[in-house]
């Protein structure tokens, strides 16, 4: 039985140091990063791919397509897509599956950042 035990205490401490870590839920921008004008905000995201990871260590895929169509591809099986917008600093999405809403965009250098509308995280997103 203790054997039982002790076997189980291990395997039980393997699997929680290969479960993968999350990390902390970022809500504010990076201090140097602005908001863009309108037309550098398009012109940095449409005909791109970018990825992001999430603090739950979801990979997000999405692709802005040169006919102001947003593809998501969420690394859990979730897919969603629709029509996107630039309004000022944010861009509006009207998505099939989630529906509308407008996520905060801010840039530094030749990085991007967007602020879910969902719950306020702040991804990096990496051009591919």
């Amino acid at each position: 039985m203790t054997r039982i035990v002790l076997l189980t205490s291990l395997v039980l401490t393997s699997l929680l140091a290969a479960w993968p870590a999350r990390a902390e839920m970022t809500t504010a921008f990076p201090p140097a990063a602005g908001a863009l004008e309108p037309a550098a905000l398009q012109a940095r995201l449409v005909g791109q791919v970018f990825r992001a990871v999430d603090a739950q260590g979801r990979d997000w895929r999405m692709e802005y397509s040169r006919l102001g169509h947003l593809f998501v591809d969420v690394g859990t099986g979730f897919k969603d897509d629709g029509p996107y917008r630039v309004e000022g600093s944010q861009v509006c999405v009207t998505l099939r599956r989630s529906g509308a809403s407008c996520s905060e965009y801010r840039a530094d250098g030749a990085a991007v950042y967007l602020r879910r509308a969902s719950n306020g995280e702040v991804l990096t997103l990496v051009r591919q």
